[in-house]
C-alpha cells in the first residue's frame, strides 16, 4: 500500500512538471491516492480469513458478529490513515506545498474521511468476499457509493482549507461525512449477519 501511494504520488508529480499546484489540485490528488489506496486495505481485510477458512472460524466464536464487522473496520481505519500520514509527508516533499500550516484540520479531515470511507467499505468488502470475481466487484460497489457521499465533500473541505479557509467553514460537509458514516456503520451491524454467512 505504501509502495502504491509513493508510485501513484510520483505519477502525479511528473505529470504537473515544474509547475506550482494549487490546493484544489492537491486534494484532488490526495484524495484518489487514498482512495484507490484504501481498495488493497479493503479487499484484504476478508479475504485472507476467507482463503484460509479461518473466517468460519470467527463466525462460530460466541457473541455478536458485529464484533468481527467493527474489527476489521478499526484494523483496516489504521491501515489506511497510516498510509495518508505517510501520503502527506511524500506529497510535502515531492511537491514543496507547505501542510505543516494546515496540519491540524488537515488531520481531522483524514480521520472523519477516513472513516466514512472504511465504515462503508468493510462491509463492501465483506459482501464481496464470497462473490466469483471479488477483485471485480468490490471497487464496483465500493466507488460508485463513496464518490458523492465521501470524496465530493471530503476533497472540497480539503481543498479550502490547505487555502487557508478556516476548518469552521466547513462544517455542513464535516456532519455530512459524520452523518454517512453512522448511517453506514448501522446499516452495517444490521445486515452483517446476514452478509457475512452467504
Amino acid at each position: 500500500m505504501l509502495m502504491f501511494a509513493l508510485l501513484v504520488i510520483l505519477a502525479f508529480r511528473f505529470a504537473f512538471g515544474d509547475g506550482d499546484v494549487k490546493p484544489n489540485q492537491i486534494s484532488s490528488i490526495m484524495w484518489s491516492t487514498f482512495l484507490f489506496t484504501g481498495l488493497f486495505a479493503l479487499f484484504n481485510s476478508f479475504s485472507r480469513e476467507k482463503d484460509t477458512q479461518c473466517l468460519e472460524g470467527l463466525l462460530l466464536c460466541p457473541g455478536d458478529r458485529g464484533g468481527i464487522y467493527l474489527g476489521k473496520m478499526i484494523s483496516t481505519l489504521i491501515q489506511i490513515y497510516v498510509v495518508e500520514l505517510f501520503g502527506v509527508a511524500m506529497m510535502e516533499i515531492f511537491f514543496q506545498f507547505e501542510f505543516l500550516t494546515h496540519v491540524f484540520p488537515l488531520l481531522v479531515i483524514l480521520f472523519i474521511g477516513s472513516i466514512a470511507l472504511v465504515s462503508a467499505g468493510t462491509i463492501i468488502s465483506a459482501i464481496s468476499v464470497s462473490a466469483d470475481n471479488r477483485e471485480l466487484v468490490l471497487p464496483i460497489l465500493f466507488i460508485p457509493l463513496v464518490l458523492l457521499t465521501v470524496v465530493v465533500p471530503v476533497v472540497s473541505t480539503t481543498s479550502g482549507v490547505l487555502s487557508g479557509d478556516p476548518l469552521s467553514l466547513y462544517s455542513d460537509y464535516l456532519e455530512l461525512l459524520v452523518g454517512f458514516s453512522v448511517i453506514y456503520i448501522a446499516l452495517a451491524l444490521i445486515l452483517f449477519d446476514e452478509v457475512i454467512v452467504r
